[in-house]
């Protein structure tokens, strides 16, 4: 058996492995590996992981503030009405929707929760509220997400979504943008 004193991780393509970043901060093993994840997961342990980015409480202090003061309760001007006029985005006071990770490899993180209800909390306080119906979560799993990605860029668009707010892996923007551009919602 080995006994590492420390472990870097940087496997992007394995989000959240939460419980992983736990059993090696329990055993006081030094990990470098963990990226964004709430202040409450991180005050839970011993202080063993350090992450290159913030927390997700930070990113969303910072989301809804900027939101708040700039965005909500204007129009999409940004939307992409001269690819689909019909969707006439752009005159439209802007509806927000939360896509979040949920969890990898077929097993839902509570983490993943975590950061949307952190995220949900902040652009509150700005008085901005996202219906359920406009809240997503998936499972990253590359070999099955295609399907996901179809459902939800279909969800969002019914919901009338104008704007989308990501809380997502380095990966998924490929297969959200392919797929938005395949249903003509941009």
């Amino acid at each position: 058996a080995k006994n590492p004193f420390a472990v870097i991780v940087g496997d992007a393509a394995a989000p959240m492995p939460t419980v992983l970043f736990r059993d090696l901060a329990q055993r006081n093993i030094l990990c470098m590996c963990s990226t964004s994840l709430s202040e409450e997961f991180y005050g839970s342990l011993p202080p063993m992981l350090w992450s290159s980015l913030p927390s997700i409480d930070l990113y969303a202090r910072q989301t809804a503030e900027y939101i708040g003061k700039r965005l909500a309760g204007k129009p999409a001007i940004y939307a992409g009405d001269e690819l689909n006029p019909v969707q006439q985005m752009k005159s439209k006071t802007r509806k927000f929707g939360l896509i979040y990770l949920e969890g990898a490899r077929g097993k839902v993180d509570p983490e993943g929760r975590r950061g949307a209800e952190i995220m949900l909390r902040e652009l509150a306080r700005y008085g901005v509220n996202i219906p359920r119906s406009a809240q997503v979560g998936y499972i990253y799993d590359p070999g099955r997400n295609q399907a996901d990605v179809t459902a939800l860029i279909a969800k969002m668009k019914n919901e009338g979504v104008t704007t989308i707010i990501p809380l997502w892996d380095p990966l998924y923007p490929i297969l959200i943008t392919k797929e938005a551009t395949n249903q003509l919602y941009f």
